[in-house]
């Protein structure tokens, strides 16, 4: 099983906390100020973008800079951001090898990954209070099946790693992860992985003597069967010694209350971030997005986190289905992009002996609607700034003899570009796929309602407006 090596106890008598009075002594007064990302997939935003990094420890910048003990001039963003363009620009291939992160979107025409759907890997976080925001990002380099974290500052006129780790592994179940920053000045991160047994753990970061980046505080659980497969075995450990499940809940609970600002995240662990999105920061980027930013902060412009007004004043309902079948998605959409939905799909024929009443696939999901471009009088072009779900994939639960299994929100799993019809759409000006999907078009020269289509997924839904 792949995972994490532990720093041993003489390694961490060097740390200083990022939160630690090394550096909050300097950290209480500083404001916040926001530089916003653009661009988002159907998993995440591309990019609130990194305000200052530590939350109310964050600090205006009195130039002491724990990562080497030493003073540094204050720079303005446009000074020292685009050092980072070279450093993105020599891992441009690896970069664009991560391309699981978010899920892949197929380009049927092509028969490839699509390009236009990236994987937002790359983040900008001051992460110690300096006034210098650290880069963030995620990297197949060596191998394509393993997803490296470089973490990278400016210091005293040079960019310089003080974090590496391999992070994201296709591997047996997989990885899960997130990368956050909390209220109180902590750089904190989410990783499990693992196959028969399950690792989960809770990193809390500090800066080491040498003025590397390393992990001061880890919280973890193991699960798994015991040797004869009859039961279920539960190890929690802090720092690789046993504490209590309500020693380790506490502390993991602690960081996650305190969460303010995602650095980078996968799709998998969307369940638990469900009740964070909408009121925590989302910092990552794609690659171009990253670029665009770091060559000149002072002119980025996005519209991530901004109220954005549909067409409409009212809630639009949104139906995907195939007009037969026992499955369908929802959507509520409302005026200012926001939207709650679900997916089911209900099969009464696969049944078993705690569940004779079938089966039951299902996902609850809700998600934002960001950029809203109008592109002529009776289109306007949608961007996904985030779509979480609450339940995971393969969540299985009895209830009233009926068996529900978690699953994807089927039309809305890929993609982030839709365009929202307008009711009287000339039908000439929607694709064939479009068409297909919404009931009773066929043969009409306009439509009636409004009407949702996923460019990515080539799924179209039928708007229902009082």
């Amino acid at each position: 099983m792949l995972f994490f090596k532990l720093r041993s106890n003489k390694e961490s008598d060097n740390q200083v906390s990022v939160n630690s009075p090394e550096v909050s002594q300097s950290a209480q007064t500083g404001d916040s100020s926001d530089v916003n990302g653009a661009n988002g997939t159907a998993t995440a935003s591309e990019g609130q973008n990194g305000s200052t990094g530590t939350g109310e420890g964050s600090d205006g910048g009195s130039g002491a800079d724990p990562k080497n003990n030493s003073t540094q001039p204050q720079l303005s963003e446009d000074e020292y951001m685009p050092a980072y363009v070279s450093t993105l620009e020599s891992h441009k291939d690896g970069i664009a090898k991560y391309s699981w992160q978010n899920g892949t979107v197929w380009n049927y025409e092509t028969e490839t990954l699509d390009p236009a759907y990236p994987a937002t890997s790359i983040a900008f976080y001051d992460i110690n209070g300096d006034g210098i925001k650290e880069l963030f990002y995620i990297s197949c380099d060596k191998d394509e099946f393993v997803g490296v974290l470089h973490v990278c500052t400016y210091d005293n006129g040079s960019v310089r790693e003080i974090y590496t780790k391999d992070w994201d592994m296709q591997v047996a179940s997989g990885t899960d992860y997130y990368i956050f920053a909390t209220s109180d000045g902590r750089l904190c991160a989410y990783n499990s992985i693992g196959d028969e047994s399950m690792d989960y753990t809770y990193f809390q970061f500090a800066w080491a003597g040498s003025g590397d980046m390393t992990e001061a505080e880890t919280w973890n659980l193991t699960e798994g069967p015991n040797d004869d497969y009859t039961s279920t075995n539960y190890d929690y450990t802090h720092n690789g010694s046993a504490v209590s499940e309500a020693d380790y809940n506490a502390a993991v609970n602690d960081m996650k209350d305190k969460m303010t600002s995602m650095l980078l995240y996968n799709k998998s662990v969307s369940i638990n971030l469900y009740d964070k999105f909408g009121s925590v920061d989302v910092c990552e980027m794609s690659y171009d997005a990253a670029i665009e930013y770091a060559s000149a902060p002072s002119t980025y412009k996005s519209t991530y986190g901004e109220t954005v007004s549909m067409p409409f004043s009212k809630t639009v309902e949104f139906g995907f289905s195939s007009g037969a079948g026992a499955w369908g998605t929802g959507i509520d959409l409302q005026p200012d992009g926001s939207f709650e939905g679900s997916y089911h799909d209900s099969d009464m024929g696969v049944t078993g002996d705690d569940y004779p009443n079938g089966s039951v696939y299902y996902c609850n999901f809700k998600g934002k609607f960001g950029k809203v471009t109008q592109v002529n009088d009776h289109t306007y072009k949608l961007e996904l700034e985030y779509i979480v779900c609450e339940n995971s994939n393969y969540d299985e639960h009895i209830e009233d003899g009926v068996k529900y299994i978690g699953s994807d929100p089927y039309g809305m799993e890929i993609g982030n570009i839709y365009y929202l019809y307008m009711p009287g759409t000339p039908t000439s000006e929607l694709s064939e796929e479009c068409i297909s999907w919404i009931y009773g078009l066929d043969g009409k020269s306009s439509t009636e309602d409004y009407i949702l289509y996923n460019e990515a997924g080539r799924y179209g839904f039928s708007g229902y407006s009082e």
